[in-house]
């Protein structure tokens, strides 16, 4: 009877042990899960900011290619009216320039006056002349 009752006290004396013991596991296990779902946590808020940061960067270079395509659009327009205001700049010179060349022309004829008609026309001024001349023998001789 000795030893059964040894086995009780050995096992009142174990289970205050075995109670503690079971206690601490206890402990670290809810803290285990508390840890555990902190981070899960953490790397969730982790994951939903890179993916915000992702869709920033995919619209931030989809704005960036639309402004590129704009402005390549609109260096195009600016050459091609550049070119056309070119061509119309080349085209005003030649006109002026012409324009220029005749009033200098006309100029030159008025202010030579009749001496310059003279000058131009004195063969046909002189054959005329003496057809007129030729003429009014014929009718007076």
């Amino acid at each position: 009877m000795h030893e059964p009752h040894h086995e009780a006290d050995a096992s009142a004396q174990q289970a205050p042990g075995h109670d503690a013991l079971q206690a601490s596991i206890e402990a670290l296990n809810k803290k285990l899960v508390a840890t555990t779902l902190a981070r899960v946590q953490k790397e969730g808020a982790i994951r939903k900011h890179l993916e915000q940061c992702q869709h920033q960067l995919a619209a931030s270079n989809q704005a960036r290619e639309g402004l590129s395509i704009t402005v390549t659009t609109a260096l195009k327009k600016l050459a091609l009216a550049a070119s056309t205001q070119a061509d119309r700049v080349d085209s005003v010179e030649t006109r002026l320039t012409g324009l220029a060349e005749r009033q200098c022309q006309c100029v030159a004829q008025s202010a030579a006056g009749w001496p310059a008609y003279l000058e131009r026309h004195g063969v046909s001024l002189v054959a005329l002349a003496v057809a007129v001349f030729t003429l009014g023998l014929h009718l007076l001789g």
